[in-house]
């Protein structure tokens, strides 16, 4: 009988080999994000105008608790400029599904904030649609590149990947076993931990430890 590692490391294996394979469209727009059914994610940039920079704040904290309030979202984050040459302001929303999105940006609610933004910035906002695995390998401060060899994802996505599957269904077998859970529960539970883990801290780290050798092309 398989132990819970081994149980882990079989559906994760399955979930990052079907994600692969839906990578082929790397740089997304929002009309080909219509098929997909797993979490999608917004890059969005705005450059300030000069001496509007706490109006845009205050605007950029309204439209992210509207944001909040909509079925499927999932978080924000928003990257300020670096020095004061720098007007950029980089957001990133995600929503559990495209549907989930489309429901926010067809709502009346944001098309209100959207009106008062042309107050507050230089230019034409952009906004980039990325859906499956390509969050894990996105720059924030790099928007529109495009995304390294799949050979090398798949790589620091192994890299990163096994230690977990060693470390983490050891701690967690015996504490959930301890609950009285059905077998399949604690696979479950642990695999949410592993993609947490993956897509909120681990990818993001190793995408900038390693944004020389996987964007060197």
């Amino acid at each position: 009988m398989p132990n819970l590692a081994s149980k882990v490391a079989t559906t994760l294996g399955d979930l990052v080999s079907e994600k692969m394979t839906d990578m082929s469209n790397q740089n997304t727009s929002e009309e080909t994000l219509g098929t997909n059914t797993g979490p999608v994610t917004v890059v969005i940039t705005h450059k300030t105008k000069r001496g509007c920079e706490k109006e845009f704040k205050a605007w950029l904290k309204g439209i992210n608790q509207e944001a909040s309030h909509y079925q499927g979202y999932m978080g924000v984050q928003v990257i300020e400029p670096h020095s004061t040459s720098d007007r950029d302001y980089i957001i990133i929303v995600r929503f559990d599904s495209y549907e989930h999105l489309k429901g926010w940006n067809a709502s009346d609610i944001r098309k209100y904030y959207l009106e008062e933004l042309h107050n507050l910035t230089d230019d034409e906002s952009k906004y980039e649609y990325q859906s499956g695995l390509d969050y894990w390998f996105s720059l924030p401060k790099m928007p529109g590149q495009m995304l390294p060899p799949k050979h090398k994802m798949a790589f620091v996505i192994w890299l990163t990947l096994t230690p977990l599957i060693l470390l983490i269904p050891p701690i967690t077998e015996p504490l959930l076993s301890e609950l009285g859970l059905p077998k399949p529960i604690p696979v479950l539970l642990t695999c949410a931990i592993l993609v947490a883990l993956m897509t909120y801290a681990l990818m993001p780290l190793m995408t900038r430890m390693l944004k020389k050798w996987l964007f060197h092309h």
